[in-house]
């Protein structure tokens, strides 16, 4: 095993500038030299079901989207909910970002999970890689298992610009026009709208992804609604 002082006399000479930072010296070798590089195997949406546990890579294109977020410990990653000895010590929870994304190629769609702390700008009709590995989990809420890629890294290979819908007269768009109104001749897809906003903390991307999705426009929840910033981030919750 490797001494702490050998790992720093190898960092200072490598990188004088930063010399004396252990935490980085231990954290470069540990990710260098320490573990053994994952080895992930390409495969096609179809043959994931068929390969639990295993390290795999698929590149498809983003057919939907879900995202919401929940409060972790910032060092095991548990949730506010679960506890830990970190959050029961009084370690102040972070905020982390859950993206479920449907994928898929020429051969079917599987299920990609995205965990982070940062927001992941990755937009319908995107072209991506992801890595990682493939995991087995009872949903009870499902009844069943669920097979989903736990994604360790990921890129967009080609983003997808504007997604205009077939001028066709065989494909039956939501307008405005054709919302059944409530009662009190009111949209209540601007109920549904908000009552998403009241559920949890939404960005206002995310927001406006779904408005789009729903055929509507920020104009039909806008004086409901207020924007504010956290970290830069452009958030929305319902005024009262």
């Amino acid at each position: 095993m490797v001494s702490d002082k050998e790992i720093l006399d190898w960092f200072n000479k490598q990188y004088p500038e930063y010399a004396g930072n252990l935490e980085l010296a231990k954290l470069l070798w540990k990710n260098k030299f320490g573990q053994q590089k994952k080895e992930y195997t390409k495969m096609k949406a179809r043959n994931i079901e068929s390969s639990v546990d295993e390290f795999v890579e698929l590149e498809g294109m983003v057919a939907q989207i879900r995202e919401n977020t929940y409060l972790a410990c910032p060092k095991c990653g548990a949730s506010l909910k679960k506890g830990c000895e970190h959050l029961d010590a009084g370690e102040e929870p972070i905020e982390k970002y859950i993206y479920e994304l449907k994928l898929g190629d020429d051969t079917g769609v599987a299920t990609a999970l995205i965990i982070s702390k940062d927001p992941v700008f990755v937009e319908l009709g995107d072209r991506i890689l992801v890595r990682g590995k493939v995991t087995k989990r009872f949903s009870e809420y499902l009844e069943r298992d669920e097979i989903k890629i736990s994604v360790y890294s990921y890129e967009i290979i080609e983003k997808a610009g504007d997604i205009s819908p077939p001028s066709s007269d065989d494909v039956n768009l939501v307008k405005a026009s054709d919302v059944v109104k409530d009662e009190n001749g009111e949209d209540p897809r601007v109920k549904q709208i908000l009552a998403m906003v009241k559920n949890g903390k939404k960005t206002k991307a995310f927001i406006e992804r779904v408005l789009k999705y729903r055929g509507m426009e920020w104009k039909d929840i806008e004086k409901f609604v207020e924007v504010y910033k956290e970290k830069d981030i452009e958030y929305v919750r319902v005024v009262e």
